[in-house]
């Protein structure tokens, strides 16, 4: 067993990787977890049904292999958060934390190390990550290599939704914990990740959901690009579902948002305030 040791205090942690046909990119993301400064208690990965040699270089490494019976569903997100849910369900009960990583993803060697002294130095931090594109502004913890606080995040509270890790990060933060994003640490991510028009559409019913204001809902419609921009509104404007959240968390939320994307943008512009 491998721990992380910060004045005297102990953390241990689990790793988790969910898959579906990502034999393109999983060896230089399992050689970056093997990379680690400080490795895993355990590397659980959770097969999603895929069909290409995934299976065969998850053995290679030796790591736990779950095999995901759920079918394929036309909304590939449910697969994903089952599958987390799954892996979640599967790890050591003796670890303090987990680190949930992309199939595509590389990591810095002191990745692990780095998150981990956040959750030493703050007992209420429930999630922490660092980030992928230095030049985008970054309020909540990015998917792509995500720690998780184990005492903060249990399979049955995961809400099956369109963007569930969204909602996940906001439940804890509505539930009073924190989350926190380190900018000095990035991991690379090998898999093209730009919105769809389809997607940029179900962004905007999310924050319809979520009770988003107006006003921070344009200003985020600013930032995508081309016909983006529309999909966002009319997701916002005309898109239909359930409640996300308490309204008054969302109001505090959104202004505190508003305040720091404006700082960010005020600092890129070089314009002190």
């Amino acid at each position: 067993m491998t721990i992380c040791i910060r004045n005297n205090q102990i953390m241990n942690y689990s790793l988790l990787v969910t898959v579906y046909n990502d034999a393109d990119y999983l060896p230089r993301c399992f050689d970056s977890i093997l990379s680690q400064t400080y490795l895993p208690d355990e590397v659980i990965v959770v097969n999603d049904n895929s069909t290409d040699k995934t299976g065969a270089i998850i053995d290679e490494y030796n790591f736990k292999n779950i095999f995901s019976s759920e079918p394929k569903h036309e909304q590939r997100w449910l697969n994903r958060v089952r599958a987390f849910k799954l892996g979640l369900s599967a790890l050591n009960t003796k670890t303090s934390l987990v680190l949930k990583v992309d199939a595509d993803i590389i990591m810095t060697s002191d990745y692990a190390s780095t998150l981990i002294d956040h959750f030493i130095n703050n007992k209420n931090i429930a999630a922490c990550s660092g980030i992928a594109n230095m030049r985008q502004f970054h309020t909540l913890p990015r998917n792509g290599a995500i720690m998780y606080r184990r005492s903060a995040i249990n399979p049955n509270d995961i809400r099956e939704v369109y963007a569930w890790d969204r909602w996940t990060l906001l439940w804890l933060l509505e539930s009073g914990f924190d989350v926190s994003v380190d900018e000095t640490i990035t991991y690379e991510e090998l898999r093209d990740s730009v919105l769809t028009l389809r997607e940029a559409y179900n962004t905007g019913t999310i924050r319809r959901q979520e009770q988003y204001p107006l006003r921070g809902v344009l200003i985020q419609a600013l930032i995508q690009k081309g016909m983006k921009k529309v999909a966002f509104l009319n997701g916002y404007l005309n898109g239909k579902g359930p409640e996300r959240h308490n309204l008054d968390f969302i109001r505090r939320y959104s202004q505190k948002e508003e305040a720091e994307r404006l700082n960010y943008l005020m600092k890129r512009l070089g314009v002190s305030q």
